[in-house]
């Protein structure tokens, strides 16, 4: 066959895109890799029914011949596999420098790992995902040698997954090939490219891993991810695109932006380890791959655990360093049917060289790669996170032993020499060292140490307990895999790496490994993987309880109209008050000390003749407080049966003085911020805090925002979770509360705004310079106008903010300058509701069918008018007519069946 394709040529009009070695010639081949399949195509196979001739055919120009065509030599005899190798490395430089048609195989596909040649310089390959997106996400492109990252997002819809392109740099005496890897394990040939460049997409897609962690639809995954990617917020998301999340709460789309959140940090991950130029020379190709597939970040450590620049080295690693690879590749793939006994390894015994000193260490050595390998594969990873799910493992949790370091003898039998005073005085040290928990602190954990229950059916908060409980040396937790599960890995690796006709001592050998990687890898890598999601779910779920917590506490219903009087308790500090009048502007600060001494302890005693009990009556009839509230911290109690006994003696008079405990969690904290130094100049920190107590009475939404939310206490493991999953969490409830109540623009404050979707510290600040120097916002278009505020930000935050027409006026009347701006610019009554501007045509299509006059939108003939006429209509119907989606003329109905007042 060689012969004849030699001759053909030399016949003219035939290119020369065959006269490659055969291994090579074998890329030209078409043929597809199942992913799921046991075998793959070997490119390296010297038979020759495996060649098309109709390829040759294909390749000929249908010119005529202007030559004789030579007659062709017989077909010689098969020759041995090893001379058949030799001969093909011994083609002339001419003829494997040949440019081969690039047209010949346009979307012909071999075997990535095994197409690589080591005459190869570079290869690129493009590892292409095989589901569809509802927009593509960031496109991150990492050039290893440049370490140059460029993140591009588009807004359509129905665009190829994300991918991460990733350019690598091989030896300059190599050939450079382009080659696309798509799929699982497939090549396309392409051209000849320059050095550099190899292109990676990840083998997953983000929406379909976040729809199966979810138990949500593909379709609704797909485009809440392209929403994520084009940085809109969740309180835009859940209100005005639910025709997009099929009506999804804000509660679930925040569980689905942190499993977003941690698949971005694994492709991050991923792309930050190839751009390293120490680690991806050591990494193999098919590692390479598999971690295209890893999804999760301890299955990218254990990928990669054995190539970093630790002292310590793995089995494998050694072995690979003794050149045990490619016979311990051959033991698992069994290509040329070598190492079918044990006497074909006596070829690697090197009695110089340790390691290799007898048959028995070359065994050893084979068995740790073969057994890293094996543990490595992505189908066994894929296989391992099956196991996990189905079989059922244990966790138990018990007591953990009293660590006692035995220094105390070692010290003894290294010092023998010593005199009997330095012995007692080592004695002494060793018996210092001494450890274990209290047992006030193991009273704590009691109900643990006996816990055995199913991995999967452990509740969150066990959890937490459990890993805190283990962190401080208390208990001892474990993951127990029942035995059954090691057949199940048996037969899978035995189908995927048994080759026909099986060899005895290979087959010994190949058991020998899945037994050994099993036991030592495996297994403890289901282990580590099973508490790490336990402990993930665990943090998960915490979360979502603090953020519901937090959204409890800054909803709660405000007390408006009243003066409060506010009291932060203490005893020696004394008791700091703070006044505030209805509109939560300071009135009065004072301290009071009605706990020095014994005097409190007299619940007989006459008001009058107590100086402190005078001075709170004098601030009662003087502002007409009838409301007191006091901090829930030291001295509570205290100052609540002092109260409860004025009142009762009547020490206000005809005054209906009622009090009431507020959370003062939190308040400490932001009375020594930079935030409280600005807003209240110069006054003392604790008379910050008793002013802070009364305005979350009057207003807790937005006094609670100016605390950061991990000072709040709105959970008890709070200390256990991350900080940037908390943070981030907690964070996004209040911006999700400010963002639904909605915030008049012309009198919120800077720290409002800052909370507000779609804005930042900076452009809230902008916003209040706005006001100041141009005046308060006559509609919502004029927000356009601020500096940082373009049309993404305005799509964000513009259905959230309100201009309402009473604090417009007061504003309006305090400049002339401002008045005849009014009249220039036109206000709409349609800002004072939460209708996005997009949608106020299909509004006011809406208003025309029901009747009524925007100006009117609020009051009560209004809404009550709108009320009756949806009696006799159905949503289905008003969508057609006013051309709007059934969420967002809902929304419609909604927002101006409600009152305008905030």
């Amino acid at each position: 066959m060689n012969d004849s394709i030699e001759s053909m040529e030399e016949m003219p009009g035939v290119r020369r895109a065959v006269s490659r070695p055969a291994r090579q010639r074998k890329t030209i081949q078409s043929y597809h890799v199942d992913s799921d399949s046991d075998s793959v195509p070997d490119p390296d196979s010297d038979s020759d029914s495996d060649f098309d001739t109709s390829e040759i055919q294909e390749l000929v120009q249908p010119k005529k011949q202007t030559k004789p065509k030579k007659q062709q030599q017989p077909k010689k005899q098969q020759q041995p596999r090893q001379q058949q190798q030799q001969a093909k490395s011994s083609d002339s430089p001419k003829k494997r420098g040949v440019k081969r048609k690039e047209t010949a195989s346009p979307t012909s596909t071999v075997n990535a790992s095994a197409s690589k040649s080591k005459s190869q310089k570079t290869v690129k390959e493009e590892v292409e995902g095989t589901g569809t997106f509802a927009s593509p996400p960031p496109t991150v492109k990492a050039t290893i040698s440049n370490v140059k990252e460029e993140v591009e997002g588009t807004g359509k819809f129905d665009s190829p997954p994300s991918t991460v392109k990733v350019t690598v740099s091989k030896s300059k005496s190599q050939k450079t090939v382009k080659e696309e890897v798509g799929g699982t394990g497939t090549v396309k040939s392409r051209k000849k490219v320059s050095d550099d460049d190899i292109q990676i997409i990840f083998e997953w897609d983000p929406a379909k891993v976040i729809a199966a962690r979810q138990g949500v639809a593909e379709w609704v995954a797909k485009n809440v991810v392209i929403m994520f990617d084009q940085e809109n917020t969740l309180p835009f998301i859940a209100r005005y695109r639910k025709e997009k999340t099929g009506n999804m709460e804000v509660e679930k789309l925040r569980e689905i932006q942190n499993t977003y959140s941690q698949l971005k940090n694994v492709q991050e991950k991923v792309v930050k380890i190839l751009k390293n130029t120490e680690m991806k020379d050591k990494i193999p190709e098919e590692r390479k791959v598999a971690l295209l597939h890893a999804t999760t970040m301890h299955e990218v450590e254990h990928l990669t655990a054995a190539y970093k620049g630790s002292g310590k080295r793995s089995y494998a690693e050694r072995a690979r360093e003794l050149g045990l690879e490619p016979p311990a590749l051959e033991v698992m793939q069994g290509t040329y049917n070598k190492f079918i006994n044990r006497q074909e390894l006596y070829s690697l015994v090197d009695q110089s060289t340790e390691g290799l000193c007898t048959i028995e260490e070359v065994e050893q050595g084979l068995q740790h790669i073969i057994a890293d390998n094996i543990s490595k594969d992505p189908q066994v990873l894929e296989c391992c996170r099956e196991l996990m799910r189905n079989c059922r493992p244990l966790l138990e949790c018990s007591r953990a032993k009293k660590t006692i370091k035995k220094d105390q003898g070692k010290a003894g039998a290294k010092k023998k020499d010593q005199g009997k005073a330095g012995a007692k005085k080592d004695q002494g040290k060793a018996g210092a060292k001494v450890t274990g928990p209290s047992e006030e602190l193991c009273a704590k954990y009691t109900n643990y140490f006996e816990y055995k229950n199913l991995a999967w059916n452990t509740k969150p908060h066990a959890m937490l307990a459990m890993n805190r409980g283990e962190h401080q040396g208390v208990l001892s937790v474990k993951v127990v895999i029942p035995d059954h599960t090691n057949m199940r890995f048996f037969n899978f690796c035995q189908q995927k790496w048994q080759r026909a006709p099986p060899h005895i001592y290979r087959t010994q050998l190949l058991m020998k490994a899945i037994e050994d990687s099993w036991e030592r890898l495996v297994k403890p890598f289901m282990m580590r993987q099973i508490r790490s999601e336990l402990k993930e779910i665990a943090e998960i779920s915490s979360v979502e309880i603090f953020a519901q917590n937090l959204k409890k506490l800054l909803l709660s219903p405000p007390v408006r109209g009243k003066t409060v009087l506010a009291i932060d308790p203490g005893f020696a500090n004394g008791c700091k008050i703070g006044v505030t009048n209805p509109q939560g502007e300071i009135v009065l600060t004072n301290t009071i000390y009605p706990f020095r001494g014994t005097q409190h302890l007299n619940n007989n005693q006459d008001w009058s003749r107590d100086h402190n009990a005078q001075t709170l009556r004098e601030i009662v009839l003087k502002y007409e407080c009838e409301l007191f509230v006091v901090g829930n911290g030291t001295a509570c109690r205290e100052m609540e049966n002092y109260l409860t006994r004025l009142i009762g003696q009547k020490c206000f008079d005809h005054y209906n003085v009622q009090y009431s405990i507020i959370n003062e969690t939190g308040a400490s904290h932001y009375s020594v911020s930079d935030e409280a130094r600005s807003e209240f100049p110069g006054m003392d920190p604790n008379h910050i805090s008793a002013i802070s107590l009364a305005r979350r009475l009057q207003d807790p939404l937005l006094e609670y925002i100016k605390v950061q939310p991990k000072h709040l206490g709105v959970g008890m493991y709070q200390h256990d979770i991350p900080e940037r999953l908390l943070h981030a969490s907690l964070d996004s409830v209040m911006i999700e509360c400010v963002s639904f109540v909605g915030i008049d623009i012309n009198v919120a404050s800077e720290f409002a705004l800052r909370k507000l979707s779609g804005l930042n510290k900076t452009r809230a600040k902008n916003i209040v310079e706005y006001r100041k120097t141009k005046g308060p916002f006559i509609n919502r278009e004029q927000l356009k106008s601020v500096k940082g505020i373009g049309p993404r930000t305005f799509e964000q935050c513009a259905g959230f903010i309100r201009i309402m027409p009473e604090t417009l006026e007061e504003q309006m009347k305090k400049t002339p300058q401002q008045k005849k701006r009014a009249e220039k610019d036109i206000s709409d009554p349609l800002d004072r509701t939460q209708i996005h501007p997009e949608s106020y045509s299909q509004a006011r299509k809406f208003m025309t069918l029901v009747a009524v006059r925007p100006q009117d939108i609020g009051t009560v003939s209004f809404i009550n008018t709108v009320r009756r006429f949806m009696q006799n209509k159905s949503v289905r119907e008003l969508v057609e007519k006013c051309n709007c989606s059934a969420p967002t003329m809902s929304l419609i109905i909604e927002g101006l069946s409600q009152p305008t007042r905030l």
